[in-house]
C-alpha cells in the first residue's frame, strides 16, 4: 500500500529515495537517543545507551564485509554474489545465536557486558541479529535497485518501534529486557521473513556450496571486514574503555555518540549507492563520481553546521541537568565524524581500486595509537584525550585520501 502512494510522488532519482530512507533510519536513532533520558531513570539510562552503542558497533563491524562484497560483485555476477552473500549471512547469524548462549564469550567480555543476566544476554545478541538482518536486507534491495521496497520497510519499522516505545512507557515495566525486546527486536521481525523468502529460492546443496566463487567472495569480504572492524573499534573504543573506568562517563559518551548518525548518514548513503556504480577501468565513471562529490561538498558542510546547532539547542532545552561535559564532547565528536565522513566520500575508491591492504595497515595503526592514548584516562583531562583520539581518526582518513589521490594520478594522468 505504501509503495502505491510512493509512486504518486514519482521519486525518479534512486539516490534521493535511498538517502531519504537512510535519513529516516538515522532520524529514528537520533530520536531514540533523545528520548532515552526522558524514559528511564539514571541507572537504566546508563545501561541502555551503552548497550545501544554496542549494538551499533557490532552491526557496523559485521555488516562491513558482506554488504560491500555483495554491492561490488553484483555488477560482475549478480546471481552468484547474492548466493555467496546469503550463505555468509546465514553462517554469521548461526555464530551469533551460538554466542548468545555463552555469557563469558570473548565478545561479551571485551565489551564489558558480563554483568547482563542470561535473558538480557540472549536478547542482546538477538537485537544484534535483528538489526543485522535488516541491514543485510537493505544491501540486497540496493543491489536489486528495490528502493521503494526499502523505503516501505523503513516506514513499518518506525511505526512498530513507536508502538514499542508507547508499550514500554505505559504498559510494561521499564527494564532492560523489555527495551531490548520492544525496541531492538520486534520492530525488525518482518525482516526475518524477507530473508527467509530469499533463502527459500535455493536448495540446501546449492546454497551451502563452498566453491571457488564463494571462497573468492569471502576473501574479498574478509579484507573489507578487517579494515572496517578496525575502524569501527578505534572509533568507539573510548566508550568501551570508559565503561571500565566510570560507567556514568561512558553513558555520557554513548549518549553523545547517539547523535552522530545524523552526520554520517549522508556518507553512508553516498558510499553504498555508488560502490557498485564505479568502474575503475572506466575513467569517465570515476571522474563522474568525483564531479558529483565536489557538488555534494557544500551541501554536506551546511548540513553539518545546522545539525550541530540543532543538537546543542535540543540538549540545552531538554537536558539542562545533564553533565555540562556533554556539550564539548558532542561538538568534538560531530566535527570529527563530519571530517572523517567527508574524507571518506573519496575513500570509497579504496574498495573500487582494491587498495584494502593500505586501509587495513592504516586502521591497525589507528587502533594502536587510540589504545595507547586511552591508557592515560584518569591522568589527562577527558577532553584532551577525546581531541587526540579525534585527530588520530581524522589524520588517518587524510592519509588514506592521499593514497587514493596518488592512485588516481598514476592511473589517469
Amino acid at each position: 500500500m505504501i509503495e502505491r502512494y510512493l509512486r504518486l510522488f514519482s521519486f525518479k532519482n534512486d539516490m534521493v529515495l535511498f538517502t531519504i530512507t537512510n535519513l529516516l533510519y538515522s532520524a529514528m536513532v537520533f530520536i531514540l537517543n533523545l528520548i532515552f533520558p526522558l524514559l528511564f531513570e539514571r541507572e537504566l539510562f546508563n545501561q541502555v545507551v551503552y548497550i545501544f552503542q554496542m549494538i551499533i558497533l557490532l552491526n557496523s563491524i559485521i555488516n562491513f564485509g558482506i554488504s560491500t562484497g555483495l554491492l561490488r560483485n553484483s555488477t560482475i555476477d549478480k546471481k552468484n554474489a547474492l548466493r555467496c552473500a546469503l550463505l555468509s549471512i546465514v553462517l554469521i547469524q548461526i555464530s551469533l545465536v551460538l554466542l548468545s548462549f555463552f555469557q563469558n564469550n570473548p565478545i561479551t567480555t571485551s565489551l564489558f557486558l558480563s554483568d547482563l543476566n542470561s535473558l538480557e544476554h540472549f536478547l542482546f545478541y538477538f537485537s544484534v541479529i535483528s538489526i543485522n538482518i535488516y541491514l543485510y536486507n537493505k544491501s540486497i534491495m540496493n543491489s536489486e535497485k528495490k528502493f521503494e521496497k526499502m523505503f516501505t520497510n523503513m516506514i513499518y519499522i518506525i511505526l512498530i518501534r513507536a508502538i514499542g516505545i508507547l508499550v514500554i512507557y505505559f504498559f510494561v515495566d521499564k527494564t532492560l529486557t523489555n527495551v531490548l525486546l520492544f525496541i531492538f527486536i520486534l520492530p525488525f521481525v518482518c525482516e526475518y521473513f524477507y530473508l527467509l523468502k530469499k533463502l527459500s529460492k535455493y536448495t540446501f546443496r546449492v546454497l551451502f556450496s563452498f566453491d571457488k566463487g564463494f571462497l573468492s567472495f569471502l576473501h574479498f569480504c574478509m579484507r573489507v571486514f578487517i579494515a572496517g572492524a578496525l575502524f569501527s573499534y578505534a572509533d568507539r573504543m573510548i566508550i568501551i574503555k570508559m565503561k571500565n573506568y566510570n560507567p556514568d562517563i561512558a553513558a555520557l559518551f554513548a549518549f553523545a555518540f547517539g547523535f552522530l548518525g545524523v552526520v554520517s548518514v549522508l556518507n553512508y548513503s553516498f558510499q553504498n549507492y555508488y560502490i557498485n556504480r564505479i568502474n575503475p577501468g572506466d575513467k569517465q565513471s570515476v571522474f563522474s563520481f568525483l564531479e558529483k562529490l565536489n557538488k555534494y561538498s557544500l551541501h554536506y558542510l551546511i548540513f553539518v553546521i545546522i545539525s550541530i546547532s540543532i543538537i546543542c539547542v535540543l540538549i540545552y532545552i531538554f537536558y539542562a541537568d545533564i553533565d555540562v561535559l556533554i556539550f564539548p564532547i558532542t561538538i568534538i565528536l560531530i566535527f570529527k565524524t563530519a571530517i572523517t565522513s567527508y574524507l571518506g566520500f573519496k575513500n570509497i575508491l579504496i574498495t573500487s581500486f582494491d587498495l584494502l591492504r593500505y586501509s587495513i595497515s592504516i586502521n591497525l595503526l589507528r587502533v594502536l595509537i587510540v589504545y595507547i592514548t586511552l591508557l592515560f584516562i584518569g591522568k589527562i583531562h577527558l577532553l584532551y584525550i577525546l581531541l587526540i583520539v579525534s585527530l588520530v581518526m581524522i589524520f588517518s582518513e587524510f592519509i588514506l585520501n592521499k593514497i587514493v589521490d596518488r592512485k588516481l594520478n598514476v592511473l589517469y594522468d
